[in-house]
């Protein structure tokens, strides 16, 4: 029989250490409440609503039943069709409410059986328990179940959260999974032995993926007399100012080789903590280039500034929040260009764009005789004024040099600095003649001018009869002229020398082998070219031949008449020729060459 003093010592002892317990924080839980099948009246299933609260409540502080129906419906509204399962919905709640431990109570009915399921997800970890109510399943019966349910799921997590002993070596983690954003502030993830060791004991973490967290301090220290006192790590998130997606990892909590105790050290004692990082960033990047370069750059009407405070140019790289945003190109002399984009990925990928120039309305005035006038710009021909005396055009903003031509005839050349958006007008009266321009080409290069030669048998001796036949390199020569539209007038000389088919030439009764040739030019040639690109030419020269053997040179020279037929193009400053030409004298050739004019 139990003495009374020691039944009034266990009442103390029980009264004080549950006094302690009440003091105790209780941790914070979420319920999940179910929609109650058919069969259930709003009495009854309200009862068992309040019952398990009740429950639930002598441990936990419960948040309200209107913060959970509500993060309950963010949740399945944030998460795609095929990704809205009930595990991924709880962990957007947990990450929402801020609470590691949610209980989940479900309830079935059929016509035979009516099943009741408790479920504790504490991060990543889950505790399931269920009870089955066979007929008669009254109010009553219910009840009962559904606190053993509650006493169930609770002795299992406090048995997976006891110590294995004070003699087995190992670590306790306080969770099992984390819930992070990028940026935020830090979480704490803690740690205590499970067994008391004898000498040191060091504890390090590694980050998988690496560079994604970082942890601090980088170990903890334990020995026999802290070992079951709780240190932390604590863990911090990284910003990268990009638009990305969440990211899954796990933090590695193991036993520094520099442990000292041998429990420790002889065994890789290592735990594991799952981590989800949800990417914060929302900045899109968008490569943006125009044509032209250097355009300001406006997003939702205020101008782009860098990092000195000067504005943002074209070409460049910007970043862009989400949403709708419209982004506007400005340059001095071109029209505002404004497009509008959607922000919801990270790369925008390239954009062109255009800027008009902003024209300014020039118009231009020639007396009626020359409504047939070209209007060069910048000594280039651009415009026809095709039979009309006056022509409005769009200008650029810019200085310019106008003309207006006809084939024979040109008006004074006239400056103006066009203004965007302001009207001006250019009149020209007086014209002159284009035909007397001096133009004066050097021949830079010359090809091979092959020559039929004059008859020479009166002066020299030959073994057959007929012209001379030789060939002669052209050299660089000289080409002064006046150029006009329609026909040219030239003055030349150039100089060659060559080879020549082998013949005697006798002189005194010796004889003399001649095997080269030097060929010497001057004259002067008209040039008629309104058959463009096709000439035509006439004209007179003086040829002079120097035929040389190895010993002696005999001359031979001869004025003659020239005409031709050729083909000329001319390329900004340079022209290119290719003519056949025959003389008075029987001497044809077949030259072709570049000059350049300046």
């Amino acid at each position: 029989m139990i003495s009374s003093n020691r039944i009034t010592c266990f009442l103390v002892l029980w009264i004080f250490f549950g006094f302690l317990n009440s003091l105790a924080a209780k941790e914070n839980a979420a319920l999940m409440l179910p929609k109650f099948p058919k069969g259930f009246s709003k009495q009854d299933a309200q009862i068992l609503i309040l019952d398990l609260e009740e429950e639930l409540s002598t441990r936990f502080d419960l948040l309200s039943r209107e913060v959970v129906k509500e993060s309950f419906r963010k949740a399945i509204a944030s998460l795609p069709g095929e990704e809205c399962t009930e595990d991924n919905c709880i962990l957007k709640m947990q990450e929402d409410l801020k609470v590691s431990l949610i209980f989940a109570f479900g309830i079935l009915k059929s016509d035979l059986v009516t099943v009741m399921t408790l479920r504790l997800t504490e991060g990543a970890k889950k505790i399931v328990k269920t009870e089955v109510c066979t007929p008669p399943c009254d109010l009553k019966k219910q009840l009962n179940l559904q606190k053993n349910l509650v006493q169930s799921v609770l002795f299992q997590r406090d048995q997976d959260r006891s110590p294995s002993g004070t003699g087995e070596p190992g670590i306790a983690l306080s969770t099992q999974s984390l819930m992070l954003t990028e940026g935020s502030d830090a979480e704490k993830i803690g740690v205590r032995l499970s067994g008391s060791p004898s000498l040191d004991v060091f504890i390090k973490w590694e980050v998988k993926p690496k560079d994604v967290l970082v942890l601090e301090p980088q170990i903890l220290q334990f020995d026999s007399k802290n070992w079951d006192q709780e240190q932390s790590f604590r863990v911090y998130t990284k910003e990268d100012f990009l638009m990305g997606k969440d990211s899954k990892g796990s933090i590695e909590i193991y036993v520094s080789k520099e442990t000292k105790d041998m429990n420790y050290s002889f065994s890789s004692f290592k735990e594991s903590v799952s981590f989800t990082l949800k990417d914060n960033d929302r900045l899109g990047i968008l490569k943006l280039r125009s044509n032209p370069q250097g355009a300001r750059v406006f997003v939702d009407g205020k101008a782009l500034l860098n990092e000195e405070g000067k504005p943002v140019t074209t070409n460049t790289v910007i970043e862009l929040k989400p949403g709708l945003r419209t982004v506007s190109l400005k340059k001095e002399g071109f029209k505002e260009t404004t497009q509008a984009i959607e922000v919801k990925r990270k790369r925008l990928g390239t954009w062109m764009m255009n800027l008009p120039p902003d024209l300014a309305q020039i118009t231009i005035r020639v007396p009626y005789r020359y409504t047939d006038s070209s209007i060069y710009i910048d000594g280039k021909p651009r415009f026809l004024m095709k039979g009309s005396n006056k022509i409005t055009l769009g200008f650029p903003a810019g200085q310019y040099e106008i003309q207006a031509m006809t084939k024979t005839q040109k008006s004074s050349s006239q400056s103006i600095e066009v203004i965007a958006g302001k009207r001006q007008e250019i009149l020209f009266e007086s014209f002159s003649s284009r035909e007397g321009i001096i133009d004066r080409s050097v021949k830079t290069l010359g090809v091979t001018e092959s020559y039929l030669g004059p008859q020479t048998e009166l002066l020299l001796s030959r073994s057959s009869i007929g012209p001379l036949k030789y060939v002669s390199w052209h050299i660089p020569g000289i080409v002064w002229g006046m150029r006009g539209d329609r026909q040219d007038i030239e003055i030349f000389g150039s100089q060659g020398s060559g080879t020549t088919e082998t013949f005697t030439a006798s002189e005194g009764g010796t004889e003399y082998v001649i095997k080269e040739v030097t060929v010497q030019k001057f004259g002067m040639s008209y040039v008629y070219k309104n058959f463009s690109p096709l000439k035509l030419k006439a004209g007179l020269n003086q040829t002079s031949l120097e035929f040389n053997s190895s010993s002696k040179s005999f001359k031979y020279s001869y004025p003659a008449a020239s005409a031709g037929i050729g083909l000329g193009m001319n390329l900004s400053q340079f022209i290119m020729d290719a003519a056949a030409n025959f003389s008075s004298k029987g001497e044809g050739s077949i030259n072709a060459g570049i000059s350049y004019v300046f």
